[in-house]
Parts: structure tokens; sequence; C-alpha cells
């Protein structure tokens, strides 16, 4: 193997482990003793984390799972700038999919949103804005976290696809469409749960 090749290997690599690591189930078991797991909706994630430990809880994991996403792009760099930036973006996606289904948690994570985010901060930071945006409108007018994400990730290809900037290559407009189907395949069971009119509607922490 090319010295090259090894580096491009080690890059995505790197994404996969950065984004399988489980802040989402380590934090509040580490400050708690609690397994998120088994409480809540059982999704290791910042919402689920939110309800059933607490705010500050819950904007931590938060924050981590993005930080996790932008690292892995960042860590990716080098190695792009040799190969091409399909290796960024194969990062970002790679980032996603260790939060989704992280090895070490028997391959049982969260649903990617965070992630996704923290990972095209830098690949599409227009459409992700625009994702955050609609994000807010839909959670602020249904105060359901799974109907804002579910809608953020549909908008964000949309949005990749029809503004117009040059700097935005094919292959980072093709990646928005893969996290977009995987966070909505992710919320599948919410999407029942919206449509069914069963949908928790997010108030802050259970008491």
């Amino acid at each position: 193997m090319t010295s090259e090749a090894a580096n491009t290997a080690a890059a995505l690599a790197t994404a996969y482990l950065l984004g399988s690591i489980p802040f989402g189930f380590l934090l509040p078991l580490l400050t708690r003793g609690v397994d998120v797991r088994t409480l809540g909706s059982g999704n290791p994630g910042a919402t689920n984390v939110y309800r059933v430990v607490g705010p500050m809880s819950g904007l931590a994991v938060g924050a981590l799972d993005g930080l996790k996403g932008w690292v892995a792009v960042l860590a990716a760099g080098p190695a792009a700038a040799v190969t091409g930036d399909w290796v960024r973006v194969a990062a970002a996606v790679l980032a996603v999919g260790g939060h989704t289904w992280p090895a070490w948690t028997g391959f049982r994570g969260g649903k990617g949103v965070i992630t996704t985010a923290g990972a095209f901060v830098r690949l599409a930071p227009w459409p992700l804005t625009g994702a955050v945006a609609v994000f807010a409108f839909v959670f602020w007018t249904t105060r359901m976290v799974a109907a804002g994400s579910i809608a953020a990730a549909l908008v964000l290809p949309v949005l990749a696809f029809s503004l117009p900037d040059p700097a935005m290559t094919g292959i980072v407009r093709g990646a928005t469409v893969i996290v977009a189907l995987l966070v909505v395949v992710r919320h599948r069971s919410n999407l029942r749960r919206i449509i069914g009119g069963t949908e928790y509607r997010f108030r802050g922490r259970r008491r």
C-alpha cells in the first residue's frame, strides 16, 4: 500500500471511529450512573439525554456529537489535499454512519442529526444553514424534535442542489442525499408516531 493510500485509509477509519464515540451513552453513565438506552425512548442521543438526565447533559452531548463530525472532516483534510476532496466527503458520511452504528456499543447508536450538522458545516454551509432554519421552524411550531429533524434532513439535499455555489462539488451534493436518507430511515418509527398523532411533544425534562 502506498503512503497516499495508507493516509486515506487512516483518515476514513478515523472518521468512522470518531463518529462512533457514544457520548450519549458515556456521559450519563459516567456522571449519573445511568444507561439512557434503558430510559425514555431508549435512543442514546442528545434529545433523550436531555429528557431523562437533564438539560446540561443533553446540551453537552449535542455539542460533542456535532464536534466529532466536524473533527472527522477536519482530520481528513491532509489526505484530501493529496487524494482529492472526496476524502473529506467520505469522512463526513462515515462519521454519521459511525454515530448511527457505533462499534463500541454493538452498533446501536443515535439518529445522526447533530453529527450530520457538524460534519457538513464546512462542506455545505449554506444548505446546512437553511436546514437548521427549517428544523427550528418545524420544532417551534410542532414541539417535536423528530419532525424538525426529518424536515431538515429532507431540505438539506434540496438546498444543496438548488443553491448556486461553485465551491460545492457534485460529490458533496450527492453526500447530502445519502445522509438525508440515513436520517429519515433512522426516524421511521418517529414518522409512524407523527402520522398516528402519538409522537412525543418536547417540553423539556421529564419529571
